[in-house]
């Protein structure tokens, strides 16, 4: 009885996934003559055969768990959030860059974040890269690195909110875990090299030794 419902929930995976497929391929083509109907078949069983993969990858670290793990609702108000952010990030990197490009001010930046399982630890990544002014150059666990514009694109990804609302598509809390850090600038002046060793002298004139006043030498 379980494995009929399993295969049952499977076909209608199926059969969502190809239907979406075709109303993307249909909206975007705009031609409903038999060439560009074909070759919208072909795309969408192209798509449905190297999805293979990833329908059998599982949600979760440990072994096989239900599709149903996945909160549809959440998925539909995140990807319009998305489309939000990318814009509005859009806006703001091209402002900054023509109108003010003294304000770049590149960093790489490192935070800790309690993601479900990896394909949401994915997700999270990907969805990062997609919103211009950051970058997820690596994935080290729960640890994420990450490249910004300038600080002002560092500050929107540290405030949590889309590590929330994508752990949240598997019904996890996304929480932040405070070790976030950002490595200091080259050129900071806490880094240059002192000349004078702490302690010297450095101000004794030449010739003088401490404590005998000038002129005073026997």
């Amino acid at each position: 009885m379980r494995g009929r419902r399993r295969s049952g929930l499977r076909a209608n995976q199926v059969v969502t996934e190809v239907i979406l497929l075709a109303g993307v391929w249909l909206v975007f083509s705009g031609m409903f003559d038999v060439f560009h109907l074909s070759l919208g078949a072909i795309s969408v069983a192209a798509v449905m055969f190297f999805n293979r993969a990833v329908r059998r990858l599982s949600p979760t670290q440990g072994g096989p768990a239900p599709r149903d793990q996945i909160r549809y609702l959440s998925v539909l108000t995140y990807l319009p959030w998305l489309l939000l952010q990318i814009v509005q990030s859009a806006v703001y990197v091209t402002r900054v860059i023509l109108a003010d490009p003294a304000r770049v001010d590149p960093r790489i930046f490192s935070f800790r974040c309690d993601q479900p399982n990896e394909v949401a630890q994915v997700t999270l990544a990907n969805s990062i890269t997609l919103t211009p002014g950051t970058l997820t150059l690596a994935i080290e666990g729960d640890k994420y690195v990450v490249h910004a514009l300038d600080q002002h694109s560092e500050a929107g990804v540290l405030t949590g909110e889309m590590q929330r609302r994508v752990a949240k598509m598997w019904g996890g809390s996304g929480a932040m875990i405070s070790d976030s850090q950002s490595e200091p600038p080259a050129d900071s002046p806490s880094d240059a090299p002192s000349d004078t060793p702490s302690g010297s002298p450095a101000d004794t004139p030449s010739g003088t030794s401490s404590g005998t006043p000038p002129g005073k030498r026997g």
